[in-house]
């Protein structure tokens, strides 16, 4: 299992997430990114959103 970062639609908005370790835990840790700009239906967007902001990960 690999721990690179997932989506998430969480209340308000999307964050980007490691799937293990520091991070991680939704509603209790910050998140890597977070974004209240893509509306809560638009899953393409919001990933597309995630792409631009771990590409230096890649």
């Amino acid at each position: 299992m690999s721990n690179g970062p997932t989506l998430h639609r969480e209340l308000w908005w999307w964050t980007v997430r490691p799937e293990m370790g520091k991070g991680s835990r939704r509603f209790v840790s910050k998140p890597m990114y977070a974004t209240r700009e893509i509306p809560g239906n638009d899953h393409d967007a919001a990933t597309d959103w995630m792409i631009d902001r771990i590409a230096h990960l890649l």
